[in-house]
């Protein structure tokens, strides 16, 4: 039955590449590939620090698995969970962004955010921790992302059109699109599957990127790094995230987007209100 299923794969998919000598993936790939080489052309500096702040990141989270978590309770190690499991997204979110594909780095890079996000309400909320994950109905604190931080944090990061919640299956790009074919910019057929380098999203992502990063080296040293475990760290580990801290602040500090600076400040804001505890 298996392999009578089989063979009829194979005769379809012979068939249809006979007929269809041009395959819509093949062009997807390409364009990925001139994007990124490109890119990589034009921002290759900006590419190499990001797989350095990474490398440093991936290895201290990596290491805090042999710290001492004698003092750790049950949100702390699910805070430590949610940081490390979505580090791949966020290196997935950024490899979109180097092959064109900004639709994509926003809806990956919205589910980072909201996951360091949840990180603080775990560190707001302990004994709410399990709400990041579910419902709880109980009458108590429940994790709504808006409100936590517009309400909680008192943060306007929503009105800065940073990790829009609209990102959720792609409104963005499809209401963009439905403007402009409203306003005759755009004609059919259009084609969104195939992107083309656009310098002031890519752009936009790198600035989001850069939130991120300063937010994840940010919590892990509050959250998961004491005087006590630095210890069981490469000796220059926690050194050289305090260095990309700094690096990340005075990057976005001095950007001549009026928001980016604002955003640094509200950073260090939430670091200084959390227990680490």
């Amino acid at each position: 039955m298996q392999n009578d299923l089989t063979s009829k794969f194979d005769e379809f998919y012979i068939n249809y590449l006979n007929k269809n000598k041009e395959i819509i993936i093949k062009n997807i790939r390409r364009k990925e590939k001139e994007n990124s080489e490109y890119i990589l052309k034009i921002y290759g500096r900006g590419e190499g620090q990001f797989e350095v702040f990474y490398d440093l990141l991936y290895k201290v989270l990596f290491g805090i698995n042999y710290i001492k978590k004698d003092d750790w309770g049950g949100g702390k190690t699910k805070q430590y969970l949610i940081a490390f499991n979505n580090l791949k997204i966020f290196y997935s979110a950024y490899n979109q962004l180097v092959i064109g594909n900004h639709d994509e780095f926003l809806i990956l890079i919205r589910s980072v955010y909201e996951a360091l996000i949840a990180i603080i309400f775990i560190s707001k909320n302990p004994e709410r921790a399990d709400a990041v994950f579910t419902k709880l109905k109980d009458g108590g604190v429940e994790f709504n992302i808006t409100n936590f931080i517009t309400q909680d944090l008192k943060l306007k990061w929503n009105e800065y059109f940073i990790f829009s919640s609209k990102t959720h299956f792609n409104k963005i790009k499809v209401v963009n699109d439905l403007i402009d074919i409203n306003f005759n910019k755009i004609k059919y057929p259009i084609n969104p599957v195939i992107t083309d380098f656009d310098k002031n999203l890519f752009e936009t992502g790198l600035n989001q990127i850069s939130i991120v990063m300063l937010l994840y080296f940010q919590l892990t040293l509050k959250l998961f790094i004491s005087d006590e475990n630095e210890k069981f760290l490469n000796d220059s580990m926690i050194d050289d995230c305090k260095q990309v801290i700094e690096l990340k602040e005075e990057e976005l500090g001095s950007h001549n987007k009026e928001y980016l600076p604002r955003v640094v400040e509200e950073i260090r804001n939430i670091i200084k209100s959390i227990n680490s505890h």
